[in-house]
């Protein structure tokens, strides 16, 4: 039981042996010539047509000769050229697909170690509907444990379910093989998984899969109601495989992680407009899943992950969302984020929903790209539960506009990062355009002592009459009230070239009021070095608002003092609120 599969490969493998040995060192005269003028391509001294050789008489045990699909009114190969050699009459019994039963002999194909769909009657023109050719072909495959070949430049209309066992088969196609399902299937459109009974035979699974094969299902506006690729099932094996440059797109659901499904590798592949999902509370499943230069796009997509660990290199994540629930963790490296003509106004890119996930993105580039409507979420999110593992950002090159304000929302700001759970953020790199300032994280980065005014504002300098408010503030439990000409300050350090970026909230209940902020860059001495000024003026009044704030700093090391400061240009009396203020450092 161990090893069934073996005798029969052996076997057949053994026949192959009778066809194959010496079809490459043949003595001229051995293989009718194939001529490349058309005019004699379908005369006696070329090849055959399939149907011929079944009264085809061989001169002699070996002989091989060249059989092909010569369409004479077409004047053109319908199909591709195949070897066929003679062995003795009962050598093997006749299938009508590998064998043929000739006049004298019976008639077994030459190939190289795999089966083509098209020997199987797969004709792959787009219209005719392939689907119980290729379900012969798949079963073959199966049977004489051999990869399952779709010819390159072919689209075969298919429907209904396939399944791939890598224990036995493998599929791969050319440039441009396309599998398009005529309608949505019931489950899955092919479930690819491992019938090795125990952990240590799954060292001879097919180790590649699938490759250079396209997955098409409905449109965009219609997608299938269905899984496209499923991988793993009640199988308790289907590991250490790869799939290389799949295409899919079309589906709800392009990929779907079921039970012991785990270190499987899919590189160089594109997923359009359907979900990625992990089964939730899946059984021996996600252990070092890895993508490789792979792109999910489109279509307000997600990645769902539920357990085990992710492993995404130089991948694109554009107008999609990576979601980690449960004790999932992301490892997102070197790729690329973005939101190239994103429709919607939200765009988050990596999201972090439970208290046992986590997630790291690293040496990446995000872009947020102009887009017909305002992006009012932050690009990334951490709930507030998780404040144990939460997310790691390093080596980001952030390139924003100013399309980009979640201080509407939930979020409460301008924030790279939204919700309240853990953030570590080393080496942003942000390129500031029309100085549309952003705040990084709320609760990492900070520059500023008591950025939240607490505590009676320990850690700032007061000037007149500056209070801390309880009653009246926007996002937190105290904020800054000035009155008159009132301001508050506070000193750092900063490094040269260091970016200070961030934002406030602002609020004057009053007409005429001018609002303050000064940012100011000062030697040791005092002397001033460089400064910027953020003056708010609005005539009649006006509830909160989120106000970008920053500057970058000179080219040596300093101190920064930010000012905080509200006055009127008339003789009256001036309030100004001053509510969540966050500023961060990161690097230009």
């Amino acid at each position: 039981m161990k090893k069934q599969h073996t005798p029969l490969r052996r076997r057949f493998l053994k026949k192959m042996a009778l066809i194959t040995a010496g079809c490459f060192a043949l003595k001229n005269g051995e293989v009718n010539a194939v001529t490349e003028n058309k005019k004699s391509a379908h005369s006696s001294d070329f090849a055959i047509f399939i149907k011929d050789l079944l009264s085809k008489k061989t001169n002699y045990i070996g002989e091989v000769i060249c059989v092909t699909n010569y369409n004479v009114n077409k004047d053109i190969l319908e199909s591709n050229i195949s070897l066929f050699r003679s062995l003795p009459p009962k050598a093997i019994t006749p299938d009508d697909i590998i064998y043929i039963e000739g006049a004298n002999c019976i008639w077994g194909r030459v190939f190289d170690s795999f089966l083509n769909v098209e020997w199987f009657g797969a004709i792959g023109d787009g219209v005719t509907d392939d689907t119980k050719s290729i379900e012969k072909a798949n079963n073959y495959a199966h049977k004489y444990e051999l990869p399952l070949h779709f010819p390159t430049g072919k689209k075969y209309i298919v429907n209904g379910s396939f399944e791939l066992d890598v224990a036995k088969t493998s599929w791969h196609g050319g440039d441009n093989s396309i599998l398009h399902w005529s309608q949505s299937p019931s489950q899955f459109a092919l479930r690819v998984f491992s019938s090795r009974s125990t952990y240590s035979h799954t060292h001879v699974n097919n180790k590649l899969a699938l490759s250079n094969l396209t997955f098409l299902g409905g449109g965009i506006r219609n997608l299938y109601d269905a899984i496209a690729i499923s991988l793993g099932g009640n199988e308790e094996s289907s590991s250490l495989f790869s799939l290389k440059n799949i295409n899919v797109q079309g589906w709800d659901i392009n990929l779907f992680f079921n039970d012991n499904s785990w270190r499987i590798k899919i590189e160089d592949s594109l997923f359009l407009w359907g979900r990625i999902l992990s089964k939730p509370n899946a059984k021996n499943s996600g252990e070092c899943m890895y993508f490789s230069n792979c792109m999910f796009a489109d279509n307000f997509s997600t990645t769902e992950l539920y357990t085990g660990d992710w492993h995404y290199n130089a991948c694109s994540i554009d107008n999609h969302e990576v979601k980690v629930f449960g004790d999932a963790c992301v490892y997102f490296d070197n790729g690329h984020i973005e939101n190239p003509g994103r429709k919607n106004n939200k765009f988050v890119a990596v999201g972090i929903y439970s208290k046992d996930a986590s997630a790291s993105v690293t040496n990446s580039r995000l872009i947020m790209s102009k887009t017909p409507k305002l992006i009012t979420t932050p690009v990334f999110y951490v709930a507030d539960e998780n404040q144990s593992l939460g997310l790691y950002v390093n080596n980001l090159r952030c390139d924003q506009n100013t399309n980009f304000d979640p201080s509407a929302t939930d979020a409460k700001g301008i924030f790279l990062v939204g919700g309240n759970g853990k953030v570590v953020m080393d080496n942003i790199f942000i390129n500031i355009v029309n100085s549309s300032f952003i705040a990084l994280s709320k609760n990492i980065n900070t520059v500023l002592v008591n950025q939240l005014f607490e505590n009676d504002l320990n850690g700032w300098s007061i000037t007149g009459d500056a209070t801390v408010q309880s009653n009246v503030c926007h996002v937190s439990e105290q904020c800054l009230l000035l009155t008159n000409k009132a301001k508050v300050e506070q000193k750092v350090m900063v490094r040269g070239r260091e970016i200070i970026t961030g934002g406030v909230w602002v609020k004057a209940p009053n007409e005429d009021t001018i609002v303050r902020i000064m940012i100011s860059f000062v030697d040791a001495d005092g002397n001033l070095k460089k400064g910027k000024n953020f003056v708010f003026q609005k005539k009649g009044k006006y509830d909160w608002k989120w106000i970008r704030i920053g500057a970058i700093a000179p080219a040596d090391d300093c101190f920064c003092i930010f000012s905080f400061s509200s006055f009127a240009l008339a003789e009256t009396k001036t309030y100004a609120y001053f509510d969540g203020l966050v500023i961060n450092k990161a690097n230009k």
